[in-house]
């Protein structure tokens, strides 16, 4: 049985652990997603952090974090990193944490989530690119974001400091 719940002080180590292994996976990864969010659990900046668990063990974990929209804080949400254990990769399980995460968010008011990923990927989850939210160097397609309402982010986006410095 899988449950979706939020992340405790007794997971902290099988997540940083997890998220380290699925990241191993990913060619273009620098190997900086686990220590970017131990960062953000040093520095206070994680909003929402998710693990599904299924027969006790954790296979999949999302964290959600600040941003600033032209170096202004906002309520959009940053979401990354995400990991899912190799064995249960391309399952849903993606999909599922960021669904999850999603709805507690707008629950809290916020007007919706940016990330930095492949459109293949967070399209399908209703994620979009219009070229009005940029970051750093990075190509307008990836610079993506899903929104609650009809509010839209504009600007250049910054993440929380773990985040930015990984």
């Amino acid at each position: 049985m899988m449950m979706i719940r939020p992340e405790t002080p007794d997971d902290v180590a099988v997540v940083q652990q997890l998220t380290q292994d699925a990241f191993a996976q990913v060619d273009r990864s620098k190997g900086t997603e686990a220590p970017a969010l131990q960062a953000l659990r040093d520095d206070g900046d994680l909003r929402l952090s998710l693990v599904v668990e299924h027969d006790g063990d954790i296979i999949g974990h999302v964290a959600f974090s600040p941003v600033c929209l032209n170096d202004a804080p906002c309520n959009w949400i940053g979401l990354g990193p995400i990991a899912v254990a190799p064995i249960w990769q391309k399952q849903g399980i993606g999909t599922a944490l960021v669904a999850e995460g999603a709805a507690r968010l707008r629950a809290q008011a916020a007007e919706g989530i940016v990330l930095i990923g492949n459109p293949r990927v967070y399209g399908p989850m209703g994620f979009v690119s219009d070229g009005g939210l940029t970051y750093r160097e990075v190509p307008a397609p990836v610079v993506q974001y899903l929104p609650f309402g009809t509010a839209r982010p504009v600007g250049r986006l910054t993440f929380s400091l773990g985040l930015e410095n990984a």
